[in-house]
């Protein structure tokens, strides 16, 4: 059996995860799965604001529960 893969889009400075609701959406009409995120101090995140590197980290995170 072939595993699925999991799309994690991220988003750039001044947006957060909801920038990608459209896409998201239509990924998900298609049957494939989704996890957009908030990088630190974006969107609903309550982080501080984060370097480069925490960034980084906080995909690798996501990716690593994946």
């Amino acid at each position: 059996m072939k595993s699925r893969a999991t799309v994690v889009p991220v988003h750039g400075a001044f947006h957060g995860a909801w920038c990608w609701t459209p896409v998201v959406s239509g990924l998900e009409a298609r049957g494939i799965d989704v996890v957009a995120i908030d990088l630190p101090g974006h969107g609903q995140s309550e982080a501080p604001l984060g370097s480069l590197e925490e960034d980084a980290a906080c995909v690798a995170q996501t990716l690593a529960a994946w």
